[in-house]
């Protein structure tokens, strides 16, 4: 299995890439300087990988580029598919099983942007899938200590992507309340530890689960106590299913898997009511099915009601909680079979054959699975940066002596591309970049300053860029050597790549 999924990731994905990279300072920053570190906790608190990154580039001399990170992510991808392949296997104690949900996991294309990205996504549903295979070993052997690593993952999980902490801890509080209330002994330790970490973890859940969207919220709407939040959550769920058409097939952020789920949840719901207020037992055989359900269901109320981008926009949360939708939807189908079908001579040939139909099927009407690459696409403006980024990386070889002048850790973005974080001086904003420029000691020095040419009026307040006034930045270097190293052939984005050695 190990061979088959490193096969699907370097070598059956190639070379497609995804990911945001306009956050790239947010991954392969620094932590070490000062500039970044606070930059990123001011703009954005997601500075865990940049640790990580901040150690090796610091102490190892290693150079952080968007191919590194790429690379750790694709092998990180390898173990995502292993776990897939061993949480399957446990379920439904089959291997065949365990290979038909892989292959049903891999075509969601919100799946593929996770394995072919360069995020912190890709770590967060590792370790989410590390504490659901866990937590199922644990419910069949009942030892603390499997329990207790499936806390610890998601916290770690928990940690990338911070939602998790709400939609993976929820879920295990509801499924410990219902299948662990006859075992005294772990129940305390339990409960505990599920409810430290939600508290740990909540303040940072707090500023996505109420979402401020004017176009979304009421115009009516006021305060910030319950009612406020329930009419919020109301506005946002209408406009996610009339206004947008979320649960439409045709809108692709659905499967055939997604609407079986829809409909088990009912008959998991009333099979469950019925037994506890029977007082019977019977529903414990399914109870990891249950908390797949608990977790699909969470996920699907949160996305669909508290998040106003609903399931359009939602790559880095929605692919967490496919596994669970298949592996409920291949539950269902086998129940229906040792039900009705379980005497008939051809019920091993049907445990094969359907579930397998319901894949290509799925397969065929559902937009949201696909190897098309061009929806792996990123948006437009991003593809812009990149062309710039190719365009420097093969026409220019850096003298790795020379110092990059920034005006925020933001502008330029390539010194994350190449790994010249190192290299980086943060000169402020204008006025103050041209007095730290005139104050720095230049003698017996080279630097690079990247033009942005394109720069408008329109683009000063636009995620902090600033326009520079270049005659001003020669002058400063007047008893410097300028050099033009590169001029952009782009016709939208004209920069220039000047370097000054004093």
């Amino acid at each position: 299995m190990t061979f088959l999924s490193i096969f699907v990731i370097f070598v059956f994905f190639g070379e497609n890439i995804y990911g945001r990279f306009s956050i790239i300072r947010w991954l392969s920053g620094n932590i070490f300087i000062p500039e970044i570190f606070q930059y990123t906790l001011e703009d954005y608190p997601r500075t865990y990988s940049m640790v990580v990154y901040s150690i090796l580039q610091q102490f190892f001399n290693l150079k952080i580029t968007s191919g590194i990170l790429l690379a750790v992510n694709k092998i990180t991808s390898v173990f995502i598919l292993v776990l897939v392949y061993l949480i399957s296997k446990t379920v439904f104690k089959s291997k065949f099983m365990g290979i038909l949900v892989l292959f049903s996991f891999i075509p969601y294309i919100f799946v593929q942007r996770i394995l072919n990205s360069i995020e912190h996504g890709t770590f967060a549903m590792l370790f989410s899938l590390t504490s659901i295979y866990f937590l199922i070993k644990f419910s069949g052997e009942k030892k603390i200590i499997l329990f207790n690593i499936s806390i610890l993952s998601l916290v770690l999980a928990s940690y990338y992507r911070f939602e998790l902490s709400l939609l993976l801890g929820l879920p295990y509080i509801i499924w410990c309340s219902f299948f662990l209330n006859n075992k005294k002994k772990i129940r305390k330790q339990i409960f505990f530890t599920i409810f430290l970490l939600l508290i740990l973890l909540m303040p940072l859940v707090v500023t996505t689960l109420v979402v401020k969207d004017e176009i979304v919220i009421g115009k009516n709407l006021e305060g910030d106590g319950i009612l406020s939040i329930i009419q919020n959550s109301k506005n946002i769920l209408l406009n996610n299913i009339i206004e947008e058409k979320d649960l439409s097939l045709k809108s692709g952020t659905l499967s055939l898997f997604s609407y079986s789920t829809l409909l088990i949840y009912l008959v998991l719901v009333f099979f469950l009511s019925k037994n506890i207020i029977c007082k019977k037992e019977t529903y414990l055989r399914y109870r990891i099915y249950y908390f797949f359900a608990f977790y699909n269901l969470i996920f699907f109320i949160f996305l669909m009601s508290f998040f106003a981008q609903g399931l359009r926009n939602s790559a880095n949360l929605q692919a967490f909680y496919y596994i669970s939708e298949i592996i409920l939807t291949y539950f269902a189908l086998f129940w229906i079979l040792d039900k009705y079908f379980k005497k008939e001579k051809f019920h091993n040939v049907l445990k094969v054959a359907l579930p397998v139909f319901f894949l290509l099927l799925s397969f065929f009407v559902s937009p949201a699975m696909s190897f098309d690459n061009s929806l792996l696409s990123n948006h437009f403006y991003i593809e812009q940066e990149m062309f710039e980024i190719n365009l420097i990386q093969e026409n220019i070889n850096f003298d790795g002596t020379c110092k990059l002048l920034k005006i925020h850790p933001g502008q330029p973005n390539f010194d994350y591309y190449l790994g010249l974080q190192k290299n980086s001086v943060y000169l402020g904003i204008p006025p103050e970049f041209y007095e730290s420029i005139w104050r720095y000691d230049k003698i017996g020095k080279c630097f690079y300053y990247y033009d942005e040419k394109y720069l408008t009026p329109r683009h000063y307040d636009y995620e902090g860029m600033f326009k520079v006034n270049s005659e001003r930045i020669d002058d400063l270097f007047g008893l410097c050597n300028k050099r033009i190293e590169f001029e952009s052939p782009l016709k939208d984005r004209p920069f220039s790549l000047i370097k000054y050695v004093c």
